[in-house]
Protein backbone atom coordinates (compact mmCIF):
# COMPACT_ATOMS: atom_id res chain seq x y z
CA UNK A 1 0.00 0.00 0.00
CA UNK A 2 1.83 3.24 -1.33
CA UNK A 3 1.50 6.04 1.73
CA UNK A 4 3.38 9.35 2.04
CA UNK A 5 5.47 8.21 5.27
CA UNK A 6 6.92 10.92 7.82
CA UNK A 7 10.39 11.38 8.02
CA UNK A 8 12.62 10.65 10.83
CA UNK A 9 16.42 10.08 11.16
CA UNK A 10 17.79 6.64 12.39
CA UNK A 11 19.52 3.50 10.48
CA UNK A 12 16.85 1.43 11.70
CA UNK A 13 15.02 -1.32 9.34
CA UNK A 14 12.68 -3.52 9.30
CA UNK A 15 12.64 -7.26 8.35
CA UNK A 16 11.16 -8.60 5.66
CA UNK A 17 8.94 -10.89 8.20
CA UNK A 18 7.54 -8.10 9.57
CA UNK A 19 3.78 -7.68 9.15
CA UNK A 20 2.83 -4.66 7.83
CA UNK A 21 -0.42 -2.43 9.38
CA UNK A 22 -1.04 0.72 7.07
CA UNK A 23 -3.01 3.85 7.47
CA UNK A 24 -4.01 5.55 4.19
CA UNK A 25 -4.35 9.54 4.22
CA UNK A 26 -8.56 8.30 4.15
CA UNK A 27 -7.95 6.91 7.52
CA UNK A 28 -8.35 3.06 5.60
CA UNK A 29 -6.69 0.51 7.46
CA UNK A 30 -4.59 -2.39 5.80
CA UNK A 31 -3.40 -5.84 7.66
CA UNK A 32 -0.96 -6.98 4.69
CA UNK A 33 -2.69 -6.47 1.78
CA UNK A 34 -6.72 -6.89 3.32
CA UNK A 35 -8.76 -3.73 3.88
CA UNK A 36 -9.49 -4.19 8.02
CA UNK A 37 -12.93 -2.19 9.11
CA UNK A 38 -11.45 0.38 11.82
CA UNK A 39 -14.06 -1.04 14.27
CA UNK A 40 -12.74 -4.56 13.78
CA UNK A 41 -8.75 -3.95 14.06
CA UNK A 42 -8.90 -4.84 17.77
CA UNK A 43 -10.38 -8.60 16.97
CA UNK A 44 -8.66 -9.03 13.58
CA UNK A 45 -5.13 -8.49 15.53
CA UNK A 46 -5.42 -10.69 18.22
CA UNK A 47 -7.48 -13.69 15.72
CA UNK A 48 -4.05 -13.12 13.76
CA UNK A 49 -2.04 -13.48 16.52
CA UNK A 50 -2.68 -17.11 17.17
CA UNK A 51 -0.86 -17.77 13.46
CA UNK A 52 1.69 -15.20 13.17
CA UNK A 53 2.67 -14.51 16.65
CA UNK A 54 6.35 -14.86 15.89
CA UNK A 55 6.60 -11.39 13.64
CA UNK A 56 7.10 -8.14 14.30
CA UNK A 57 4.22 -5.36 13.44
CA UNK A 58 5.54 -2.57 10.90
CA UNK A 59 3.17 0.58 11.28
CA UNK A 60 3.14 2.51 8.03
CA UNK A 61 0.73 5.00 8.48
CA UNK A 62 0.46 8.56 6.15
CA UNK A 63 2.05 11.04 7.44
CA UNK A 64 -1.14 13.47 7.70
CA UNK A 65 -2.77 10.44 9.33
CA UNK A 66 -4.04 12.36 12.86
CA UNK A 67 -1.58 11.44 15.55
CA UNK A 68 -4.41 9.78 17.75
CA UNK A 69 -5.45 7.42 15.10
CA UNK A 70 -2.07 6.28 14.82
CA UNK A 71 -1.65 5.77 18.20
CA UNK A 72 -4.99 3.71 18.71
CA UNK A 73 -3.81 1.30 15.75
CA UNK A 74 -0.09 1.16 17.73
CA UNK A 75 -2.62 0.44 20.88
CA UNK A 76 -4.61 -2.09 19.14
CA UNK A 77 -1.47 -3.98 18.28
CA UNK A 78 -0.41 -3.89 22.01
CA UNK A 79 -3.58 -4.52 23.48
CA UNK A 80 -3.38 -7.92 20.73
CA UNK A 81 -0.68 -8.87 22.59
CA UNK A 82 2.56 -7.92 20.22
CA UNK A 83 5.59 -5.98 22.22
CA UNK A 84 7.61 -5.54 18.91
CA UNK A 85 5.49 -3.05 17.44
CA UNK A 86 7.57 -0.10 15.12
CA UNK A 87 6.69 2.84 13.12
CA UNK A 88 8.03 3.03 10.00
CA UNK A 89 9.45 6.12 8.41
CA UNK A 90 11.82 7.70 5.89
CA UNK A 91 14.59 9.25 6.28
CA UNK A 92 14.72 12.91 5.92
CA UNK A 93 15.49 14.35 2.68
CA UNK A 94 18.58 16.40 4.12
CA UNK A 95 19.72 13.15 5.30
CA UNK A 96 19.95 11.16 2.28
CA UNK A 97 23.44 10.99 0.80
CA UNK A 98 23.44 11.97 -3.38
CA UNK A 99 25.03 9.49 -4.88
CA UNK A 100 27.66 10.38 -7.31
CA UNK A 101 26.71 10.09 -11.14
Amino acid sequence: MPVALPEASGKASLEERALPVTVKEDGTVYVDTLVIRRDELPAALKTLRATASARPIAVRADKRVPYGDVAGVLGACRDAGWTDVALVTTPPASSVAATPR
